[in-house]
């Protein structure tokens, strides 16, 4: 296999300094931890704004200076992989030019599709791809945005899974209720609002049974409001809000559930959505980048984005056809293992990473 290392730089903002974290966030000590498959260096510090000049530099800096106790540590990389580009890769374009090590990123920001890459950033970020020996977008969604600031091919190749963590579980029964799961960042761009008032809608006309529950996971600015949608709705005793989740109680909670819903409004790719496949779970999910990609008809519902009546459409196709997707749990499952698991994933770079490699021999 690969031998693999991770450059971190830990970020925390300055309005936090009193809160405990002072002298762990100004020590300016490097941290080194080594597991069978992973040796990671990292640094504290804090976050900054500023023009995007003082902040390439400030980066770039601290990480040069975990790249030479790395080399001192484990030796020169062959390949340096960056996710995102800002400002990961515009670490790895500065690691480059002192090292002559080649690099290549995997981008993941929504910032394309919404607009946000302006000004001096868009000079930097054409820089830093132009320079990178391969681009990977994790959706031909966000391909096709990147492609703006670069005349470089795109290869699309979505998020892994881990499907040895993420399993059907047998053992679960919950034949008596209809139980949809979802789970994210509390903001409008996900979605949630949606979804409580298409349950709501469904209610009120009697569409659904009252043996339907929502539980939802995360936290966020909208909690509040979206607790409010709750109480207009009068659907008090159906929709559950879980709070933050670690990884083992999502897990608990896609394997129990019957649906995983997310009708976001932007999504650039959704790994939760195929973590929820993983456990056998057809999904729900907006036509956006990301989604539109992964899911088909065969493992889920995709509707027109910000469409409650689509919603409502595909929840109550999901709740009169229950007993069938529970009958094609092992061949969603099946899909995301052939398609985004780990194995998968890793054949898809090491491939690349050989091209890199004969190129830079050549």
């Amino acid at each position: 296999g690969n031998k693999v290392g991770m450059l971190h730089i830990a970020m925390r903002s300055v309005f936090t300094c009193f809160d405990g974290h002072l002298l762990e966030y100004t020590s300016n000590k490097i941290e080194i931890s080594e597991t069978e498959y992973l040796n990671e260096i990292q640094i504290k510090k804090w976050f900054i704004g500023g023009v995007p000049k003082f902040r390439e530099k400030y980066y770039s800096r601290n990480a040069i200076r975990l790249f030479k106790k790395y080399i001192e540590k484990y030796g020169k990389p062959d390949v340096i992989h960056a996710h995102f580009a800002i400002w990961s890769g515009v670490i790895a374009y500065q690691i480059s030019k002192e090292f002559n090590i080649p690099y290549l990123i995997t981008e993941h920001s929504s910032s394309y599709g919404r607009g946000l890459i302006k000004g001096k950033y868009s000079k930097l970020l054409s820089k830093v791809l132009n320079n990178s020996q391969k681009i990977i977008g994790v959706s031909s969604g966000l391909a096709k945005d990147i492609s703006s600031y670069t005349s470089k091919e795109i290869i699309v190749i979505g998020n892994p899974i881990d499907t040895n963590f993420f399993t059907i579980d047998s053992k679960v029964e919950n034949n008596k209720i209809f139980s949809i799961f979802s789970l994210g960042y509390l903001t409008q761009v996900k979605g949630f609002d949606i979804l409580i008032n298409s349950l709501g809608n469904l209610f009120r006309n009697k569409l659904i049974s009252d043996n339907v529950f929502l539980r939802i996971g995360g936290s966020g600015p909208e909690l509040e409001h979206l607790k409010e949608l709750v109480i207009n709705n009068g659907l008090q005793n159906t929709v559950t809000f879980l709070g933050e989740l670690n990884k083992e109680q999502v897990k608990k909670e896609m394997q129990f559930c019957n649906l995983f819903a997310l009708p976001s409004r932007f999504e650039t790719f959704g790994v939760v959505y195929l973590e929820a496949m993983a456990t056998g779970k057809p999904v729900i999910a907006s036509d956006t980048y990301g989604p539109s990609q992964i899911i088909n008809k065969e493992v889920g519902y995709i509707i027109e984005t910000n469409n409650q009546k689509d919603l409502q459409k595909a929840l109550i196709d999901a709740i009169e056809k229950k007993e069938y997707w529970k009958s094609k749990e092992n061949e969603i499952r099946n899909y995301v293992i052939t398609n985004f698991g780990e194995i998968a994933y890793a054949d898809k770079l090491e491939f690349i990473y050989k091209q890199i490699l004969e190129k830079s021999i050549c």
